[in-house]
């Protein structure tokens, strides 16, 4: 780091910062010890002839170092600013380490109401300064005895006019990633401490923000990025470059698609190039929420004039079945406390999906694989979405998987499974039920059993 200006209130680390290597990554992170104390390194390398000249006038260590110094002034819990660097390509911020969690696992702990309540003042302390933080997420909050600590504030920035959207956009990029995890009361709670009327506008901005967040990360599909690499017509999942198994057997053609069984991966063809499109950003978007409810996927090959896309994913043969059948084969041999564990744990995983924002659009029971672990994935990753669905959408969906569950589950067992999920959704059950039983009864049952397609009608085994 030799040809560096620093500002610093300790000029001991001088010879421990001008040692340090600087890499090429736009953002990197050092922790460094002087003296029995530890202290963090944050380098911004700039890249690009407007970013040198922001760098010359405004580097963005020394805007993160003096909102700092400003934040501690208002007792506002941040990392003690040591100093900051500059040189011609690169800015660099030093300041004492926090030695903590990040807020998401310290939430896990026993100090989770704790937590909540002091997140509540922090984010009214922002406001009621005036200060928008501007990238306000999960991992710019530390937590360390109870108390989290605010990051990354290179972009925040004080307005003299601070609107009522600023104060909603402040709590909205704090809570939306927690929100579906929080119990009513410990909404309650936070609402209460931060002491103000704002929980409708709240929940529009945060629907406003997962939607942006979904759009951003389905433009990075089809780009390079730290977790998608592009090889010519191929799309790849970065660390999956070596899935090159021989050819096995068809699976599967029909007019949407055909699948192809290899080696150590599944290929799936789509005749539809909107089709095939939509499951590989799914897929992408699901990778960046980091939730395992569907095949992994390895990689893509984009269509061409003379060829099918595809998209080459986990193979769960011989791990498992379909819902469909699994229940035609098995749901009678279970005891009466393994079928329930197995509806309990089928109905948690809807209300993961559904607190995750993850709906599906064709929802019948073969469209869901159990695996032999107990867990569950989602087939047909096109007919996935991430838009928010009303109550009507919900319903449609929970009659298709009802009318393709057979018949010799009973209204009982299928109560259990609805239960939860009316709760979550502050829907009272016995409305729900009935109104799913009513769509369901005018359809009749259909589903891929264990001898193959079967259909049933509900009077056959007494459901009316």
């Amino acid at each position: 780091m030799f040809g560096t200006r620093w500002y610093l209130s300790d000029t001991a680390l001088l010879d421990r910062l001008n040692s340090l290597s600087r890499g090429e990554s736009r953002r990197l992170y050092e922790v460094i010890e002087l003296g029995g104390q530890r202290f963090f390194v944050k380098t911004f390398n700039e890249k690009g002839i407007g970013a040198l000249f922001r760098n010359l006038f405004s580097p963005r260590a020394k805007r993160e170092f003096l909102m700092a110094r400003r934040l501690l002034g208002l007792s506002i819990p941040v990392p003690e600013p040591i100093g900051y660097g500059v040189s011609l390509k690169a800015s660099f911020i030093v300041e004492r380490y926090i030695d903590g969690q990040d807020l998401k696992e310290a939430l896990r702990r026993s100090q989770r109401r704790q937590i909540l309540e002091r997140l509540a003042w922090l984010v009214k302390k922002l406001n009621d300064s005036h200060t928008l933080h501007r990238d306000l997420h999960l991992g710019n909050i530390r937590v360390r005895e109870g108390i989290p600590y605010l990051l990354d504030l290179h972009k925040a920035q004080v307005k003299r006019w601070f609107s009522r959207q600023d104060v909603i956009l402040n709590v909205a990029q704090l809570l939306h990633p927690l929100w579906h995890d929080m119990t009513r009361e410990e909404k309650a709670l936070f609402l209460d401490r931060y002491g103000e009327e704002i929980e409708g506008a709240l929940e529009r901005k945060m629907g406003a923000l997962r939607r942006d967040w979904t759009k951003r990360k389905e433009k990075r599909a089809f780009r390079s990025t730290s977790k998608i690499l592009l090889r010519g017509r191929f799309i790849i999942i970065r660390g999956e470059e070596e899935r090159k198994g021989k050819f096995i057997e068809l699976v599967k053609s029909d007019r949407k698609v055909r699948i192809e069984r290899f080696e150590d991966h599944l290929r799936k063809y789509y005749r539809s190039r909107g089709r095939w499109k939509r499951a590989w950003k799914n897929h992408v978007v699901l990778l960046y929420m980091g939730l395992s409810v569907t095949p992994r996927p390895f990689y893509a090959r984009k269509p061409s004039l003379f060829s099918s896309a595809f998209i080459a994913m986990e193979d769960l043969k011989g791990r498992g079945e379909e819902l469909d059948r699994y229940v035609d084969g098995a749901f009678n041999f279970l005891s009466y406390g393994q079928r329930r564990k197995f509806i309990e744990r089928l109905s948690r995983f809807f209300l993961f999906l559904f607190k995750n924002g993850i709906y599906h659009k064709d929802l019948k029971a073969c469209n869901i694989f159990v695996l032999t672990d107990g867990t569950f994935r989602l087939l047909d990753v096109e007919d996935i979405s991430f838009e928010e669905l009303t109550l009507r959408d919900v319903k449609r969906m929970l009659v298709q998987l009802n009318s393709s569950i057979p018949t010799k589950v009973s209204l009982k067992d299928r109560l259990r499974f609805f239960v939860p999920i009316a709760r979550s959704l502050g829907v009272e059950t016995r409305r729900l039920f009935k109104e799913i039983v009513g769509e369901s009864l005018k359809r009749e049952v259909v589903y891929e059993g264990s001898m193959g397609l079967r259909i049933e009608r509900w009077e056959s085994e007494g459901h009316r």
